[in-house]
């Protein structure tokens, strides 16, 4: 029972933690959009499309469309304001994003970005992606292209530069404290396991370790710390990072047929991936990889059983 409530604090404070270290908080705006499903349009055919093809979003709420493979296109209108401003889109796993500045009937400025290209392609270089409002004297229209093979989430904030910055100063207090917090969870637990021997301990360590860097993956600071000019890795880090860490707390909280569902969200995932890359029907997919899914199934059981039941201990 103590570990049990050793093992809770600890999750409960990494997970206040996470939440604090969300980011900078600002002001959601109103835009149009629509879906491309085929992406055959550019900007000037979209451009040129009559406003009944728009559909209306309001502020208040964050786009989110679930999966698709088309092409998302928003219309941000961006009214003058004596002072310099940003336009974020604050999804930071977004495959491609591109926005074209329209100004006066003119594109004065252009950005392509996304974390399937280097990060420094960003033209500010932060988690998110973050765009300078290139007027503060005319209106301007931001024309933005999104497309991504996961979740379609599409929060758009505009806010000044100052208020901006000293949001970020607090956000990356918290992101600076949650790392040190898990650190610190993680060599603690370590230091017990190289001292007392028992198994539970070393699940704490890794159990810490990858809800820390499931965390720090969708915050966007993983590319930004790890691997900025290596971008390949995005698109095959997510859905094993999360696995990983539903398959280690499962682990450690003795659960192990709960864990079931993780090797299917981890199977869905290689067949979704075979499909786009090499186009291999999904079922089969299923086919060929279900033996090897049989066989990590039976690895990993092994590894919980001479962890676990051959020694008689719970994992609480």
């Amino acid at each position: 029972m103590k570990g049990f409530s050793a093992a809770v604090l600890q999750i409960i404070l990494c997970l206040f933690l996470a939440l604090g270290a969300g980011g900078a908080q600002a002001d959601p705006v109103g835009f149009q959009w629509l879906e491309v499903p085929d992406g055959s349009l550019g900007i000037d055919g979209v451009r040129s499309l009559p406003k009944e093809r728009w559909q209306a979003h309001e502020a208040d709420t964050v786009l989110n469309l679930g999966f698709s493979d088309g092409t998302f296109w928003l219309r941000v209108e961006v009214p003058p304001e004596p002072r310099n401003r940003l336009l974020q889109v604050g999804y930071p796993l977004l495959d491609e994003v591109s926005v074209y500045w329209e100004q006066a009937g003119n594109i004065v400025e252009t950005w392509h970005t996304g974390d399937t290209l280097p990060f420094r392609s960003r033209p500010i270089e932060h988690r998110t992606f973050v765009f300078l409002v290139p007027s503060n004297t005319e209106p301007v229209t931001a024309w933005v292209r999104v497309k991504t093979q996961g979740s379609i989430q599409i929060p758009v904030k505009v806010t000044p530069s100052a208020e901006f910055h000293a949001y970020e100063q607090i956000a990356y207090g918290w992101q600076a404290m949650f790392v040190g917090v898990v650190v610190a969870l993680a060599l603690y637990n370590l230091f017990l396991f190289a001292i007392v021997r028992y198994p539970t301990y070393l699940w704490y360590v890794l159990t810490v370790l990858s809800a820390g860097l499931v965390q720090l993956n969708f915050n966007g600071l993983l590319f930004q710390w790890f691997w900025p000019n290596l971008p390949v890795i995005n698109q095959y880090l997510t859905a094993p990072l999360v696995a990983l860490g539903l398959s280690l707390a499962f682990g450690l909280l003795d659960v192990v047929n709960i864990a079931h569902p993780v090797f299917v969200i981890l199977g869905s995932y290689v067949a979704f991936m075979l499909y786009e890359g090499l186009g291999i029907d999904p079922i089969v997919a299923g086919l060929i990889f279900t033996p090897v899914f049989y066989l990590l199934g039976v690895g990993v059981y092994r590894i919980y059983y001479n962890s676990f039941e051959k020694k008689g201990t719970e994992s609480l």
